[in-house]
């Protein structure tokens, strides 16, 4: 490789490396300003996906997309795939389910965690 095209290609990488680590400080920074809105760190918290939620209420992922259309069942995106918040989930079924038994939600969320362990 020609000395001119190495130097190059280090100067690229470096540029990179520099906008890599501009996005990660934000993001961090970003991450910092939402937790102290918050009250807490949302790091720990449990999250549930699409399959989770369908198996726990034996409904389709239609009938799903469309609670979240209605704004009834909050949810987060990261990358192509969603996740629901526990949190969030307890709220739903407390707010929207008639016969609500908080221990039959614990005993489902019990089996879905230990069968995608």
């Amino acid at each position: 490789m020609e000395d001119g095209t190495l130097r190059k290609l280090e100067l690229y990488l470096h540029d990179l490396h520099k906008k890599i680590d501009g996005i990660y400080d934000m993001l961090m920074l970003r991450h910092e300003r939402e937790t102290e809105q918050k009250g807490s760190s949302t790091i720990n918290e449990k999250l549930l996906d699409n399959q989770d939620l369908c198996l726990l209420f034996q409904i389709s992922p239609r009938s799903l997309q469309r609670y979240r259309s209605l704004g009834v069942l909050p949810y987060k995106r990261l990358g192509q795939k969603t996740y629901y918040t526990e949190e969030d989930v307890m709220q739903f079924v407390e707010n929207n389910v008639k016969e609500f038994k908080k221990e039959n939600v614990e005993h489902y969320l019990t089996r879905i965690h230990q069968k995608f362990k």
